[in-house]
């Protein structure tokens, strides 16, 4: 089920984002999942202020001094270490971030029925034609998903 939803144009990261989407959602937040659009100091502070999880992976390439858990003060910095200490595989399987492909899936279920283009030309226009694909979808998925068989 989407709950939330932002539509952004192409001059806003969707890092800045995060407060305004947690905001949207009325029910308690328990974890955010997210890719490495969001891996920022910010994103981690906004998820963790909240009382939340964050499984959003840092970048690859990253560059952390190596520090002991104890020493680490910020959200992001501890993903960091773990990541370092464990590795990233190892990170995904024990923090759940494989539940990510769940929100991948729904846009790929929303792009194949609704289309991957918005109609609309004016963006207050398309955020009302997203927000109304969003519903759209979600009365769909209510009806009921398909059954999934092993031949």
């Amino acid at each position: 089920m989407i709950v939330t939803e932002k539509l952004t144009g192409n001059d806003c990261g969707e890092d800045k984002q995060v407060r305004e989407l947690l905001d949207g959602y009325a029910g308690a937040v328990k974890r955010v999942s997210g890719d490495g659009a969001y891996d920022s100091h910010a994103v981690f502070d906004e998820i963790t202020r909240r009382g939340a999880q964050a499984l959003i992976p840092t970048q690859a390439n990253l560059k952390h001094k190596r520090k002991r858990l104890e020493d680490i003060q910020r959200p992001r910095d501890e993903v960091a270490w773990l990541i370092q200490e464990r590795g990233r595989g190892k990170w995904k399987a024990e923090g759940g971030y494989h539940r990510r492909s769940l929100v991948e899936t729904a846009f790929y279920r929303y792009k194949q029925l609704l289309g991957s283009k918005l109609k609309a030309r004016l963006f207050e226009n398309q955020r009302v034609e997203a927000l109304i694909s969003c519903h759209a979808l979600n009365k769909m998925t209510l009806l009921g998903m398909p059954e999934s068989v092993a031949l």
